[in-house]
C-alpha cells in the first residue's frame, strides 16, 4: 500500500497562521459591529462615534476575507491537493482599468456621508472599495510582466505585509514611542500649569470627550512650540520610517531562502508593500466631509509604500543571490529617505494647519518656510512614486524577458517568464 505523501510544513504553517488571524479578526469585526450598533441606538456620546466603529469593523472584515485564498492554498498545498488556480480571474477583471471606478466611489460616499444614519451602512463598504482600488491598479502597475511565483506564494507575500507587517510595526513603534516619550512626561511633570490641564482633561473625558477645538484651544500653544516640531519630525521622518522599512517587506524576508531573481524581489516586495498600504489607509480612514479628500490622499501613501518596500525587496535579492549588501544598504537608506520625506511633508502640513487656526505670528516656525510648501510637495512626491513604479517595471520587465538563470538555481530559480496580470 502506498503511503500519504508528507504534509508540506511550510503550508500547514500559512494555512494555520491566516486561519488563526481570520479568526481574530472576524470576531473583533463582530464586536465592533454590535458596539457601532449599541452607540446607534443609544446615542451615547461616551460610546464613540457610530460611523468610526462601522469603519472599524469594515477593515477587520475586509482583511480576513483577504486571508481566504492563504487559507485555502495553505492547507490544500500542505496534503498536496489540486487547487484552483485565481489569477485568471484576476486577469478577466482587468486590473488596467479599475481607476475609473475611484472618482464614483468618491462621489457617491461624499453624498451617501451627508446623511448619517445612510453613512452608516453605505460608506463602510464604499470605504474599502475607495482605499482598495488605487492599491490594486498601482500593484498591477509594478508587478505586470514580473515572475510572482504561484498563487499561494502570491497571497501569502501580500497577507504577510496586510496582517503580519502591521502587527510588528505596531509593536515595534509603541516600544519607540514608550522610550521617545519618556523625556516628554518628565518635561510634563515639570510644568506645573501643563500638568494641571492634562489632569483636568482626564476628569473631563471620563464624563465626555472633548471636542477638537476645545482640546485645541487648551493645548494649541504647546503642540505649536519650535521643539514640540522637531521632536516630532524625529520620530515621525526618521524613527518610524526605519522601522517601517525594516517591516514593510516581510513576505520578501520570508522568502530569503529562495533563490528569486532581482525582478521577482521587486514583485514580492510591491505585494508587501501593497498589503501594508492597504491596511494603513483602512486604519487611518475616518467619516465626515473631508473623506473624499482623505482618500485622494491616501493614494499618494499608498504608492510611496508600494514603491519603498519593491526597492528594499529588489535590493534583498541582490543582497542574498549576488552578495550586493552595500546596494542593499543604499537602497535601504532610499527607501527610508522617500518615506521620511513624505512623513516629514504631512507633518510639516498638520503643523501649518495648527498655525492658521492658533493665528500664531510669522516668525514661529510652523506657520512659515517647507510648511508652506508642504501640500504642494506631497502631491508632487506621489506622482513621481507612481512613476518610478512605472519605471522600475518595464525596466525589470524588459530584463527579466531576457536574463538567464543563475547558476545552481535548476530547482528553485524563477522562470524568465512566469508572470502575471
Amino acid at each position: 500500500m502506498a503511503s500519504n505523501p508528507a504534509v508540506h510544513v511550510p503550508s500547514l504553517f500559512q494555512g494555520v497562521l491566516c486561519a488563526l488571524a481570520l479568526l481574530f479578526l472576524w470576531s473583533g469585526a463582530l464586536a465592533t459591529i454590535l458596539m457601532g450598533i449599541a452607540t446607534a441606538i443609544f446615542q451615547d456620546p461616551t460610546m464613540g462615534d457610530p460611523l468610526s466603529m462601522f469603519l472599524l469593523s469594515a477593515l477587520l472584515f475586509g482583511c480576513g476575507a483577504l486571508l481566504l485564498p492563504s487559507i485555502y492554498y495553505g492547507f490544500y498545498r500542505a496534503f498536496s491537493r489540486p487547487t484552483v488556480d485565481t489569477l485568471p480571474w484576476l486577469r478577466r477583471t482587468h486590473p488596467a482599468l479599475w481607476i475609473f471606478a475611484f472618482p464614483i466611489i468618491l462621489a457617491i460616499g461624499y453624498g451617501v456621508g451627508q446623511l448619517p444614519v445612510l453613512s452608516w451602512i453605505v460608506l463602510p463598504p464604499l470605504n474599502l472599495l475607495a482605499v482598495g482600488i488605487p492599491v490594486g491598479w498601482m500593484l498591477f502597475l509594478a508587478v505586470r510582466n514580473l515572475p510572482l511565483g504561484s498563487s499561494q506564494r502570491l497571497w501569502g507575500v501580500f497577507d504577510s505585509g496586510l496582517v503580519l507587517a502591521p502587527a510588528l510595526i505596531t509593536f515595534f513603534e509603541l516600544l519607540a514611542a514608550m522610550a521617545f516619550l519618556l523625556p516628554v512626561a518628565m518635561y510634563i511633570a515639570s510644568q506645573p500649569e501643563l500638568m494641571g490641564k492634562i489632569m483636568s482633561l482626564a476628569e473631563t473625558i471620563q464624563e465626555a470627550p472633548p471636542t477638537p477645538e476645545i482640546l485645541l484651544q487648551e493645548f494649541g500653544p504647546y503642540l505649536a512650540r519650535p521643539e514640540v516640531l522637531f521632536g516630532v519630525l524625529i520620530f515621525g521622518a526618521v524613527i518610524v520610517p526605519l522601522i517601517e522599512e525594516l517591516i514593510k517587506p516581510m513576505g520578501v524576508w520570508l522568502l530569503a531562502k529562495r533563490r528569486l531573481r532581482p525582478a521577482a524581489g521587486f514583485a514580492a516586495g510591491a505585494l508587501s508593500g501593497a498589503g501594508y498600504a492597504l491596511f494603513e489607509s483602512l486604519a487611518l480612514t475616518s467619516g465626515g466631509q473631508e473623506w473624499p479628500v482623505l482618500m485622494v490622499a491616501r493614494v499618494g501613501t499608498a504608492s510611496v509604500h508600494i514603491l519603498t518596500t519593491a526597492i528594499t525587496g529588489w535590493a534583498l535579492v541582490q543582497a542574498w543571490t549576488r552578495r550586493r549588501y552595500l546596494l542593499l544598504g543604499l537602497c535601504f537608506l532610499t527607501s527610508v529617505a522617500i518615506h521620511g520625506l513624505w512623513n516629514g511633508l504631512t507633518i510639516y502640513s498638520a503643523f501649518k494647519s495648527l498655525a492658521e487656526m492658533r493665528n500664531l505670528p510669522s516668525e514661529v516656525p510652523t506657520a512659515t518656510g517647507l510648511s508652506m510648501v508642504a501640500p504642494t510637495s506631497l502631491v508632487i512626491l506621489g506622482i513621481a512614486s507612481l512613476g518610478l513604479l512605472i519605471f522600475f517595471n518595464r525596466v525589470l520587465a524588459a530584463g527579466n524577458a531576457t536574463s538567464v538563470a543563475p547558476p545552481n538555481t535548476s530547482t528553485t530559480a524563477e522562470a524568465p517568464r512566469e508572470s502575471v496580470l
